[in-house]
């Protein structure tokens, strides 16, 4: 099989030859490490970028990508945690950490490829052999991992040729009965090609656009541990398309669900990606984290597994590794704007100024005034009975996360409804689009706090809606929910007390909980 991946154009002319001789790379680098890191990663870049657009020696080539991946992938790191705590849209110093990080994984993706390449069209393989080959797949696959994390965790599309350069890596493998070849990759630990395939998928299906990027670290790390549990197979009839999912191998298209292929017309290189067994083992550690004094294998799971936080986010996995929710609503296409406050300061005062007749929260402090807060004008996209789908331009100004909760309100409507961000993701135009759920078609301004606490914090009180069987909940602040936990609220003026029942909903940001009144 002839590869035809995406690489740059070679010159055997160039103006500065690239460094290949790793002790004199190493002094370099020992130089850029006492740069600043955005100077430093700049300028590895930039002489990752010289290397690959230039004529080397096949093992030249690949000494040197070696001697520059372990910094690579500390700088990496490094940069990730910078630009992850960022806000969206993404400030002007955050898209410079982005793009330098972008740069890094792109040139690696295109030196362990133009290797690859390179060794598939020696005439004469004396120093070639599998294990070489399956090494230089498996950097390859390792780059564009790294390249598409940054896509995940920034909310942007994967550029085009990504997906199609991962399913021609996979086929080469399996063309070459390399996938399965085992892999040392230091500390006694070994990998394949199938196993760093599967992780790039299970992470796709996870619908990262949905998670924080602490979320999205966090079920890459689960992955990495439980990804051999996911199994490949050739395409065939399935009668229960339950954690089943298509991997077309031809298209430039990440993985989808078995039950949406009938659109896609078949071909001999599709692979079924099978979950059952995975979906099980999240099953499993979901169950045993509810255990109180659970005894947790670190092998199996990290030490903050125990958080509440991580079993929230193993329900998140089993539902979208497990059996695919179908859409219940449909959507419909809606060409108008609406009003929106991001985060829980602006929305209570706004709660708070459209219940002021009824003194409510009177001891709680958010720091804004109802004439402080500005709203912002979104398109509508989309609606449909839980929420709808919004854009901003790339000029929009305001801050936000996956997570926060939301007051909205549509042009035709007096009141504020509450919502909560559940996805993002850019277009090319770097427009942000976001998807709200809607909680909730009004919110009373409350003050929460525990009876040891000298102050109260932010948190709406949502009505009932007898309609949806829904009871009256809390949004609170995270940590506010334990069961049976008594909490006072300051509520039309008064004090109450309230029971903590049911934990509906947690983000990062927020918890949303059921209660029961005391007085």
């Amino acid at each position: 099989m002839a590869l035809t991946l995406t690489i740059p154009a070679l010159t055997d002319k160039p103006l500065i030859p690239a460094e290949t001789q790793p002790q004199k790379l190493q002094t370099q680098m020992a130089q850029w490490l006492k740069l600043p890191m955005l100077e430093a990663a700049t300028a590895m870049a930039d002489e990752l970028e010289n290397l690959n657009r230039q004529v080397v020696p096949a093992d030249a080539r690949f000494r040197a990508l070696e001697t520059y991946r372990p910094l690579v992938l500390s700088m990496n790191r490094r940069l990730a945690s910078i630009y992850g705590k960022a806000s969206l849209p993404l400030p002007a110093e955050a898209r410079a950490y982005v793009k330098v990080a972008e740069s890094l994984w792109l040139e690696m993706a295109y030196g362990y490829k133009i290797a690859l390449i390179d060794d598939q069209q020696k005439l004469f393989k004396i120093n070639s052999t599998p294990k070489h080959t399956a090494l230089l797949l498996l950097r390859a696959f390792e780059a564009l991992n790294g390249l598409i994390h940054i896509y995940f965790q920034t909310y942007f599309p994967a550029p085009g040729s990504v997906w199609s350069d991962i399913h021609q890596l996979y086929r080469y493998a399996l063309q070459a009965e390399l996938q399965d070849l085992p892999i040392e990759q230091g500390e006694r630990k070994t990998t394949s090609i199938s196993t760093q395939f599967k992780q790039i998928l299970l992470m796709a299906l996870a619908e990262p656009q949905n998670l924080t990027p602490s979320e999205i670290r966090r079920v890459a790390d689960y992955i990495e541990r439980h990804a051999a549990l996911a199994e490949l197979h050739a395409s065939g009839r399935i009668e229960n398309p339950a954690a089943v999912f298509l991997v077309k191998l031809n298209t430039d298209m990440p993985p989808i669900a078995y039950s949406k292929h009938e659109s896609l017309p078949p071909t001999g290189s599709d692979l079924l990606l099978l979950t059952v067994r995975l979906a099980r083992m999240v099953h499993q550690h979901i169950q045993l984290l509810q255990k109180k004094n659970a005894i947790i294998s670190t092998h199996e799971l990290p030490d903050d597994a125990t958080d509440g936080r991580y079993v929230d986010l193993l329900h998140y996995l089993l539902q979208h590794w497990g059996k695919v929710p179908k859409r219940v609503f449909n959507r419909s296409r809606k060409s108008s704007s609406v009003s929106m406050v991001i985060g829980m300061p602006a929305a209570h005062a706004l709660a708070n100024h459209e219940w002021q007749g009824n003194k409510p929260a009177n001891n709680v402090r958010t720091g804004l005034l109802p004439e402080q807060v500005q709203a912002a004008r979104w398109a509508v996209l989309n609606v449909s009975a839980p929420g709808m789908a919004l854009r901003k331009p790339a000029k929009l100004t305001s801050q936000l996360h996956v997570g926060e909760v939301i007051a909205v309100k549509e042009d035709h409507m007096q009141g504020w409804a509450t919502g909560v961000i559940r996805w993002a993701m850019h277009d090319e135009q770097n427009n942000l689009d976001i998807g709200i759920q809607l909680m909730a078609p009004t919110a009373r301004a409350i003050g929460l706090r525990r009876p040891s606490q000298p102050s109260f914090e932010p948190a709406l009180l949502l009505p009932a809606i007898h309609a949806l069987k829904q009871e009256a909940s809390i949004v609170g602040p995270v940590g506010s929910f334990m069961p049976d936990r008594i909490l006072e609220l300051d509520y039309d003026g008064r004090l109450r007390r309230i029971v903590l029942t049911t934990l509906v909903e947690r983000t990062h940001a927020v918890e949303r909980f059921q209660f029961k009144a005391l007085d």
